[in-house]
């Protein structure tokens, strides 16, 4: 099972086109890549200056502790892992993993990615796929 401590600060959100519910991820790698980028260039984010979101999340897994950061703003979103780069997404629609660029077709992706876009759909952004800052005009009251 894995252990999650989640620590997110929000300035302001960007958003994605994506449902709130568990995404399922394929098995296959490209298929996971493919479905990575289309994801990615499906966010949105806000306009120049207007703000940015951070994220930091540690989680442990079979092959041990991990430390994540996001930070997304006009730029894009870009992912530490451990310190070192894991993914970004631009928007003018480059994705690139682990410091190398991607495209659709890719062949060369390693078997990381797909838990990589599972983590990514399903743990990290989860939150923030249908947050509009744009619209937001009153503040919802937490719930107990």
């Amino acid at each position: 099972m894995l252990a999650y401590f989640v620590l997110a600060i929000c300035v302001c959100l960007s958003t994605s086109d994506a449902e709130d519910k568990e995404v399922t991820i394929p098995k296959d790698k490209e298929q996971c890549l493919t479905q990575m980028i289309q994801w990615c260039n499906n966010m949105k984010y806000p306009q120049d200056g207007a703000g940015m979101t951070m994220l930091a999340i540690t989680f442990q897994d079979p092959s041990g502790y991990h430390r994540v950061f996001c930070v997304s703003d006009s730029d894009g979103t870009n992912c530490t892992q451990n310190g070192s780069p894991w993914f970004a997404c631009s928007p003018d629609n480059q994705f690139s993993y682990k410091g190398n660029m991607f495209t659709e077709g890719s062949k060369d992706v390693d078997d990381d990615i797909c838990s990589t876009a599972d983590r990514a759909f399903n743990d990290l952004f989860v939150q923030n796929l249908t947050f509009d800052n744009t619209t937001l005009k009153t503040e919802n009251p937490k719930r107990n």
